[in-house]
């Protein structure tokens, strides 16, 4: 399956902190639209 996100990982050292960074891979109107899609599929 593909994904629309991308993750990113970021490390500040000790006193930062590592954590992760996401970006949307994919324009966000077709993120969007395909959300609202999903949601008018009936069951």
């Amino acid at each position: 399956m593909l994904g629309f996100l991308v993750r990113h990982e970021r490390n500040k050292g000790l006193s930062g902190g590592q954590y992760y960074e996401y970006e949307l891979d994919l324009d966000p109107m077709i993120v969007l639209e395909t959300r609202e899609t999903i949601e008018q599929i009936p069951e």
